[in-house]
């Protein structure tokens, strides 16, 4: 007795499969800023190569077990719980900015958008991306500053015009003096 099951769908499924995580991990290194995902007890389960340059990790680190909220200053961590716990219920809570923590104790100012990982119905964890904002942050501080010096360079132009207007009043007063001088 001989029984043969043709499997070829299912082994085209599985390499389709492969492929495509492959191809999320390849995407997900790519990218210019962090990507993480996080389990219910905010340990991190997947990062991409730019949370380790970010956050000052190493793969060592990470393997053996980090969570997402000691990444964050205590301040915050309080809100950021909350702001899972929102997620988590389905609530689309947007962006919201953090004072992120590296390894070294540094801090930076960042940016967190996430959204929960479903299996079955439920939510199993956390999905998103972390941007770093420390150059935004000191470009939009040198434009604040340069638009003060715009102010002062006004300010002092709109002073010197007005004491110039009161000067030229004594300069023509003064001519008049001298030409009537018998």
């Amino acid at each position: 007795v001989l029984i043969v099951r043709d499997i070829t769908d299912r082994k085209q499924a599985e390499e389709a499969l492969h492929q495509s995580e492959e191809r999320f991990k390849e995407l997900a290194q790519l990218l210019p800023e962090t990507i993480f995902e996080i389990d219910l007890e905010a340990s991190i389960t997947f990062v991409n190569r730019k949370a380790f340059e970010h956050f000052g990790y190493t793969q060592q680190d990470f393997d053996q077990g980090l969570n997402a909220l000691d990444m964050i200053v205590p301040d915050d961590r309080k809100r950021a719980m909350a702001n899972i716990a929102q997620i988590l219920s389905g609530k689309d809570i947007g962006l919201n900015e953090y004072t992120a923590l590296r390894k070294d104790g540094t801090t930076f100012p960042a940016m967190i958008h996430s959204a929960p990982i479903i299996h079955n119905g439920r939510p199993t964890g956390l999905r998103g991306f972390i941007i770093d904002m420390s150059e935004t942050k000191h470009l939009q501080s040198q434009l604040q500053h340069a638009q003060k010096m715009e102010a002062v360079g006004t300010l002092a132009g709109g002073v010197a015009h007005d004491f110039n207007n009161l000067l030229q009043a004594v300069r023509g007063y003064a001519q008049l003096l001298i030409l009537d001088k018998d």
